[in-house]
């Protein structure tokens, strides 16, 4: 997930600084543009919010486990799909 939407981010000319950094470009160049749609914002968030939660709580479930995973593929098919409009080729999985 992280890695498609850094890809998106390169291919406007950006490099991220922060997951936090890479959800607001997200979010400020397509998101709110219209260009893509705001659901992607808001996986980004709750992957990241449920990442921190395993790495420093040691807070984790397979339901969040397979949820993230069903985001980030569906947020891996929609960024290839628009690099490819763009000309970009698609990002490898």
């Amino acid at each position: 997930m992280f890695h498609a939407c850094k890809s998106l981010l390169f291919s406007a000319g950006y490099v991220e600084k922060s997951h936090e950094c890479l959800i607001a470009a997200i979010e400020e160049l397509f998101t709110d543009r219209g260009i893509l749609p705001p659901a992607i914002v808001s996986d980004l968030r709750r992957a990241k919010t449920a990442r921190e939660a395993a790495d420093y709580g040691l807070t984790y479930g397979e339901a969040s486990a397979n949820g993230t995973v069903q985001d980030a593929e569906q947020i891996f098919d929609i960024i290839s799909g628009y690099l490819v409009k763009q000309g970009f080729g698609a990002p490898s999985p």
